[in-house]
């Protein structure tokens, strides 16, 4: 694939959790952008994210109000946790 890359991910070191978007070659299947949380030193959900084509402040601006909107919609079930489908930006 020929584009760059970014992470931007939220990071809790005492819950052992991190939530964000990763651009890069790691999940093809899922196209060139994906949402990801990581808990316990595992990754428990993985889906296909909007690619944005912007500047990169502008994606890094659009990510941090995506997060702020994703953080409050984590839910908790049997001690991992998840996010909605309806608590995500939709995909394209």
């Amino acid at each position: 694939m020929d584009y760059e890359y970014y992470v931007i991910e939220w990071s809790e070191e005492e819950r052992d959790l991190g939530i964000g978007w990763h651009q890069d070659e790691d999940h093809p299947d899922l196209g060139e952008c994906h949402f990801q949380i990581d808990h316990a030193g595992q990754t428990v959900d993985r889906r296909s994210a909007t690619f944005l084509n912007d500047h990169p402040l502008e994606v890094l601006e659009t990510r941090l109000d995506q997060l702020r909107a994703v953080l409050p919609r984590i839910e908790w079930a049997e001690g991992a946790p998840t996010v909605p489908d309806d608590g995500l930006p939709p995909s394209e």
